[in-house]
């Protein structure tokens, strides 16, 4: 991917679990575009989640702090 397309240095991502930070997920992302980023990741359970992510360009910082609540996987039969 090109360099102007990554994260820059300090950036981080990453799922935190407030009934058990044991299960804090920290992922790092794919650049699709520019200010477009993907990751794939499996939460271990489901509940409430709450994501946390600094992106870094140069002297940009964008921060974001959101809860999102997932559902348990089911197993196929």
């Amino acid at each position: 991917m090109p360099a102007s397309l990554s994260p820059g240095p300090g950036s981080r991502a990453v799922f935190l679990r407030p009934a058990d930070t044991r299960l804090d997920q920290a992922f790092e992302m794919q650049a699709i575009s520019p200010g477009l980023y993907r990751a794939e990741l499996v939460l271990p359970v489901g509940g409430v989640w709450t994501l946390d992510l600094t992106i870094r360009k140069g002297e940009a910082v964008h921060h974001l702090r959101a809860r999102t609540t997932v559902e348990a996987a089911t197993e196929n039969p």
